[in-house]
């Protein structure tokens, strides 16, 4: 069965509904029944209305739990011939450090792709080497040459 055509209360093919059922009704649809070569007419109402509070104010209103250790980031080894892997570790947000031979990325990232296990090392100086990862920081700090 396939519904063709949705119309709005008031329009033209609704307006009987919409007078029977008033603000109530949301919607008429007219469905084809193509094995029994029927057209059938069915209608959307409101049959119940009661206060309610999205989860979203509700998440808003509760603490949020520390998630900065999330945020931190870690070491995770990637062998070189793991093509599908390191491609899904760079579009994670990971970069590659060839100084320390280890992706980079933030550990709920790795933890998002299962690489728990693969952590190396959890980096002591955080906040330089997110920048890092994210593309940020100056070139001095980068080891550049000016």
């Amino acid at each position: 069965m396939e519904a063709r055509v949705t119309l709005r209360p008031g329009a033209k093919g609704a307006k009987k509904l919409t007078a029977e059922f008033g603000d109530r009704l949301i919607c008429v649809r007219y469905r084809y029944d193509q094995e029994r070569r029927r057209r059938i007419k069915t209608v959307e109402i409101i049959v119940d209305e009661a206060d309610w509070t999205p989860v979203a104010a509700r998440n808003a209103a509760a603490p949020e739990p520390d998630r900065e250790h999330l945020r931190q980031i870690v070491g995770v080894r990637v062998a070189y011939a793991e093509v599908a892997l390191r491609r899904a570790v760079g579009e994670a947000g990971g970069r590659w450090d060839p100084s320390a031979r280890l992706w980079l990325l933030p550990l709920a990232a790795a933890r998002a792709l299962g690489l728990q296990e693969r952590i190396i090392q959890l980096l002591p100086d955080n906040r330089r080497k997110q920048s890092e990862a994210a593309g940020g920081g100056n070139r001095a700090e980068k080891g550049a040459v000016q």
